[in-house]
């Protein structure tokens, strides 16, 4: 009997792995943030129109800017309307917190700081001490 079948699924797998290691190589945590938090929303929320700043493969288009700002994602036509910002705990700065309120004082949505939850204490205390406005801090999975 011949192995060929095996090798050549194998070979199938290797090469997707590598594909993916490939891409997780040169994909920044940001973007790879993003896109998690874009697959997150689309779970809870199938049925809102996405829209992803950055090549994430998900979304219906890039964000109108926002005073100025074009937010990591926008979600519309969920029972509130949200205006995203990814960061990592390295990106937590002035002009983070100057987008978040922005993102806040648009009327009817809600500016959402999201984080990897091993940043969350950062985030919140970041929020409380440098933003000033009101923002919702969460995890890629609990964005809306």
């Amino acid at each position: 009997m011949s192995n060929a079948p095996a090798k050549a699924l194998l070979t199938v797998a290797g090469v997707v792995s590598a594909a993916k290691v490939g891409e997780w190589l040169t994909t920044s945590k940001h973007d790879r943030l993003v896109k998690k938090t874009a697959k997150g929303i689309s779970r809870k929320a199938p049925d809102a129109t996405l829209q992803v700043d950055h090549t994430v493969d998900a979304g219906e288009g890039q964000p109108d800017t926002i005073g100025g700002f074009r937010p990591d994602l926008v979600v519309r036509d969920f029972p509130r309307f949200f205006a995203v910002e990814v960061e990592t705990k390295s990106s937590l700065d002035t002009h983070a917190s100057k987008q978040l309120e922005v993102f806040a004082s648009k009327r009817n949505y809600t500016a959402v700081l999201v984080v990897p939850s091993s940043t969350i204490p950062a985030a919140e205390e970041f929020v409380e001490n440098r933003v000033d406005a009101d923002v919702r801090v969460a995890t890629p999975s609990d964005a809306v």
